[in-house]
């Protein structure tokens, strides 16, 4: 063989081999790929309706963002202003997001159109301990992907998963689990049988007996345990003042903590570099010394708990700022002035500046440098945690300056191994997890990570929560436009926005930027929490407007999102379109107003479909729109807590919306006077109230209660005072009081003692819970009565021969 032309064909095929294996690479490159999955239940069966998670990693992605779910050009062109000119609303999350999705083929299905499909979403590992009485979560830099399912069927499964992003799409091998029988009897529902009342998958009745409460309660082992031994089974909850989507109950508080009326003041606000430029706009945080709405102080570690710090530890903090305006030193004793970051104890003059050996002006020190510079620059400096496993209170501050203001883009605080101020090495992740004001952007992980655990304990309490996911005041929702955009700091923000209407409802189902954040939260929320039959429903916000159609295609979209879009269904943006997809982990959805109680024009409107059970918020004050007749009048309702449920659930189910109503905000109080203590109803410490108010429920309006004032009303404290002299303490008036304390200058004993009449709730529930109004037939028992001092309220059911009443002296 000529050996010259041996060398030219292996030369030739070295090269092809070459450009094949390079093909190949690139090709491997060019998309995202899935690898490392596991799953909580490695080798035995899940039981039916208990969670089955997939944990994996996604390399190769090109999304710019991994908590956006993703956006194709050809998607948002479908979503266009048809005004001229035209204009995309979603041209803003073109190609930035990532969809993850895990497909669920139940047993005997060979045919993956049937499969079940659910979102996945980005999720960071946590250290998880507890320190100084507290849950103490520190982020790590390990993320993953998971996904989270709760199977229906007994069986063999079959499951795989797949990426969408800018670079294609990519599908896993297909993988097998088992589920076993269990005593889950499912997720919540309304009865199709009687559509006053739920139930659950496996048609138990479920008698909903419960209240408000705030969602951080719920992470409480001992607050759980009492609700279970009470039977307080429904709670609805807030879910927004977790603060990990939205601005609403932001992190950052401004000192001294200013409400705008209905939510606290957001330190935030939209910014244009050159201003009228028409340059797009972004949120910053700000603090300054020249507005009667921002203060110069704002902070960290109030109402949302501080980060989690490790001991002995030295932190680099870096923030990029700008100032505008700023003149100072407002104290010339004291030159240093400008923006900075100040660690500390509770300081109401923070602005001040800080004089070290002076106590009431040392409580907080500063931890950076000062800036004063025009242009985009940091701050920075580090701060050693020494005994703290907790940061305490963390200012950005405008310090001693007598006008202007400062705009920060980004705050960073992570560990710092070695190096300098000026050439840190750094490790781990930012501990501070507010640190843009872009937060519709991100989804915050420590809450998210605190919500997973209460889904968690929720299941071993025989739980259920209604938790509220957004705030009709959210301010940055109000600042961003139908296109995506930041309106201009001069323009008043709207309403119209939030509820995703581009004017007051010309076209009230334009799928505007605005909703689209909406759902990704939706999307987010469904991924992360929906997989738990102890979700009862969505609740989409607290207290809308009422009058605003906004707010009703809002609501309604909102149950498309939660029943066909976030399992791959696609559904249009019209009226009248019911999702009518059955997800096996799909839940409930509906709204709450600040007044009224709309039947005709949207609890029963057909245009609005897909909204599963009304709502009302009726304390006596600001109950409206009833036959106020006796026994209704609001005068006679205070003094009879089961005329205030009867009046309502009669008059309510009157309405004939054909869907469960729940009271989502009641409270006994009195006309023109929205007040917890106008009645002194503290001082009926055996709950006779409640009792009557509980046991009315057995008439057959099947109103649905979630008592507000809880904490007022019915598991309490009452301070009491008995004069007397040091020496010689009085008995407690009450069973249960703490140790008492004498009052010198008043020569009396102070008692405060304690009252908890919940046992009511667990009276009532022992007796309804078997008694089957899910399964229909019930109607009023109508009995006579012949002595005017007795009531009488109840239902039968002539076909299955029963009937039970409530006999109130």
């Amino acid at each position: 063989m000529n050996h010259h032309k041996f060398k030219v064909i292996l030369i030739s095929l070295l090269l092809l081999f070459f450009i094949e294996v390079k093909l190949e690479y690139v090709i491997a490159q060019s998309g995202p790929t899935i690898n490392s999955i596991t799953t909580n239940y490695p080798s035995s069966p899940v039981p039916k309706y208990d969670k089955f998670e997939i944990t994996f990693d996604i390399a190769n992605s090109q999304a710019q963002n991994f908590q956006f779910p993703y956006v194709s050009q050809t998607e948002a062109d479908q979503h266009t202003d048809q005004q001229v000119p035209p204009q995309s609303y979603l041209q803003e999350f073109v190609d930035q997001g990532i969809s993850v999705d895990g497909l669920f083929l139940p047993p005997g299905q060979s045919d993956w159109n049937n499969a079940y499909t659910t979102p996945g979403f980005y999720y960071q590992e946590f250290l998880d301990q507890v320190k100084n009485n507290k849950p103490w979560y520190y982020p790590t830099e390990n993320y993953h992907w998971k996904v989270r399912f709760s199977p229906n069927q007994e069986g063999r499964w079959q499951y795989k998963l797949r990426v969408t992003d800018k670079g294609g799409i990519a599908e896993s091998q297909v993988f097998t689990f088992d589920v076993s029988p269990s005593t889950n009897h499912g997720f919540i529902k309304v009865s199709p049988d009687d559509s006053r009342y739920f139930e659950f998958d496996d048609g138990t009745y479920f008698p909903a007996t419960g209240y408000n409460l705030g969602m951080g309660q719920l992470q409480s082992d001992t607050n759980l345990q009492e609700l279970q031994d009470n039977k307080i089974q429904f709670v609805r909850s807030w879910l927004a003042p977790f603060n990990i989507n939205s601005t609403a109950w932001t992190a950052w508080e401004m000192m001294p903590g200013h409400y705008g009326g209905y939510l606290p003041r957001v330190p935030s606000v939209p910014y244009e570099e050159v201003p009228g430029s028409g340059q797009p706009r972004q949120m910053k945080f700000i603090v300054s010394e020249d507005s009667t709405w921002f203060e110069p102080c704002a902070f960290l570690g109030h109402t949302q708990p501080s980060p989690a710090v490790k001991s002995n530890t030295t932190y680099y903090i870096r923030a990029k700022y700008k100032t505008m305006n700023v003149t100072g030193p407002r104290d010339p004793v004291y030159p240093n002035y400008g923006f900075v970051i100040k660690i500390g104890g509770w300081d109401g003059d923070c602005q001040d500046p800080n004089k070290p050996g002076v106590p009431s002006f040392s409580l907080t020190y500063p931890a950076t440098n000062y800036g004063t510079d025009t242009n985009w620059n940091y701050v920075q400096g580090e701060w050693n945690s020494g005994t703290n496993n907790f940061l305490p209170n963390f200012y950005m501050v405008l310090e001693n300056a007598s006008g202007g203001r400062a705009y920060i883009e980004s705050i960073e605080m992570r560990e710092k191994t070695g190096g300098t101020v000026d050439n840190p090495v750094l490790t781990g992740q930012n501990i501070v997890e507010k640190n843009s004001a872009d937060e519709l952007t991100y989804f915050t992980q420590t809450p998210s990570y605190k919500m997973d655990k209460i889904v968690e304990k929720l299941k071993n309490y025989d739980m259920y929560v209604r938790p509220v996911l957004l705030e009709k005041g959210e301010d940055l929702g109000r600042l961003t436009d139908a296109y995506g955009k930041i309106i201009s700091a001069g323009t008043s923000s709207s309403e119209d926005n939030f509820y995703g209407a581009t004017k007051r409802c010309t076209n009230c189902r334009e799928y505007t930027a605005q909703r689209w954040l909406q759902d990704a939260w939706f999307r987010y929320v469904q991924a992360r929490w929906g997989y738990s039959p102890n979700i009862h429903s969505w609740e989409l916000l607290n207290e809308g407007d009422p009058d605003h159609w906004g707010h009703y295609a809002q609501t309604d979209e909102m149950g498309k999102t939660f029943n066909c879009r976030v399992f791959g269904k696609t559904i249009g943006f019209n009226d009248a379109q019911d999702c009518t997809y059955d997800h096996p982990n799909a839940h409930m959805v509906s709204t709450s107003f600040w007044h009224s109680f709309p039947a005709g024009a949207f609890w029963k409107n057909t245009i609005y479909p897909n909204v599963d059970y009304a709502d009302v918020h009726a304390y006596i004050s600001t109950s409206n729109g009833l036959n106020y007749s006796s026994p209704c009048s609001k005068a006679e309702m205070s003094n009879d807590a089961a005329a205030y449920h009867e009046c309502h659930s009669r008059q309510y189910y009157g309405r004939s919306i054909g869907k469960p109503i729940i009271r989502g905000e009641a409270g006994m109080d009195a006309a023109g006077n929205q007040s917890s203590t106008i009645l002194n109803i503290q001082r009926d410490t055996d709950g006779i109230w409640l009792h009557n108010y509980i046991w009315a429920g057995l008439s057959d309006g099947g109103l649905i209660e979630q008592y507000w004032w809880v904490g007022e009303h019915i598991d309490y404290s009452i301070t009491t005072y008995i004069t007397g002299t040091a020496g010689n303490q009085p008995p407690a008036p009450y069973p249960v009081c703490d140790t008492p304390v004498f009052e010198t200058a008043n020569n009396r004993w102070r008692f405060k003692c304690y009252f908890d009449n919940r046992d009511e709730y667990a009276n009532y529930y022992n007796f309804v819970k078997d008694i089957l109004l899910n399964k229909g037939g019930y109607v009023d028992a109508a009995p006579a009565v012949g002595n005017p001092n007795l009531r009488v309220w109840g239902q039968k059911n002539t076909i299955a021969g029963n009937a039970h009443v409530w006999i109130q002296n």
